[in-house]
């Protein structure tokens, strides 16, 4: 069985979210990484899809809150499986007649329908590296064989 969950700062209360940092975001490591081993204990496969905000991908950074590269970086280090989306956005608008106001809401900084696909396609292919993330069934369908 496979669940589709987010990773969010809503973890975290309003008033830990002005404390450090770092604080904030081991204790979100905590909670993913307890999470992890709670739904595989109970036969579900569990993977952190790390998604940039309008901001992240307009800078070409995190802030310090949204240190997602930290995040993916502990959770990995206690086994946790981990998809980081933003080189796949990285890639579309380096290499593609896109730009970000195509894929993120100037007003609100939500993805816009187009930036919700490449989401879709960015944890799909993360999905795909990753060793039995798929059932045989939907890996044979979905991902692409390697030449």
């Amino acid at each position: 069985m496979m669940e589709v969950l987010g990773y969010t700062h809503l973890l975290i209360t309003k008033a830990e979210r002005q404390l450090n940092a770092d604080v904030a975001r081991d204790k979100i490591a905590s909670l993913v990484v307890r999470m992890d081993r709670l739904l595989t204990g109970r036969g579900t496969r569990f993977v952190l899809v790390a998604m940039p905000g309008g901001n992240e991908l307009r800078r070409h950074e995190y802030d310090d809150l949204q240190d997602l590269p930290a995040l993916l970086e502990a959770t990995r280090a206690e086994g946790v499986s981990t998809i980081d989306v933003k080189p796949y956005f990285e890639a579309k608008l380096d290499g593609e007649a896109v730009w970000l106001g195509e894929l993120i809401w100037e007003t609100d900084r939500h993805y816009t329908p187009l930036g919700y696909r490449y989401f879709g396609e960015a944890v799909l292919e993360g999905l795909c590296r990753l060793e039995d993330a798929l059932p045989a069934t939907a890996r044979a369908r979905l991902c692409p064989v390697a030449p």
